[in-house]
């Protein structure tokens, strides 16, 4: 997978099938170099998960790539909230209501 982010990053996401040969090449000589060490086994299945991934991940990047720059451009929070004011008896002031208060429950 990190090798179809790197050539979307390159070259766009018109490389589908090059990021799979790519990925699926470095896997098998990865999986070949595996054989030559006493007491490990390559796993073939492994070179066809890694170009798939590196295919798929040129192929979803422009999707989560639009979606991340949906998200930055986003406006502002939205306006202030205003709250119902109570006024206080004697004072005349008018305050906030707290929400909850007792005579609610």
């Amino acid at each position: 997978m990190p090798i179809g982010v790197m050539l979307w990053l390159r070259y766009g996401n018109q490389r589908g099938g090059r990021a799979f040969v790519v990925a699926a090449s470095v896997s098998f000589m990865v999986e070949l170099a595996r054989y030559f060490r006493p007491g490990l086994e390559g796993d073939i299945n492994a070179v066809v998960v890694a170009g798939l991934s590196a295919m798929f991940a040129t192929r979803l990047l422009p999707v989560a790539w639009s979606m991340l720059v949906a998200l930055a451009r986003q406006s502002a929070p939205g306006p202030l909230r205003r709250w119902q004011m109570l006024s206080s008896g004697m004072t005349g002031e008018r305050m906030p209501r707290p929400l909850g208060d007792v005579e609610h429950f």
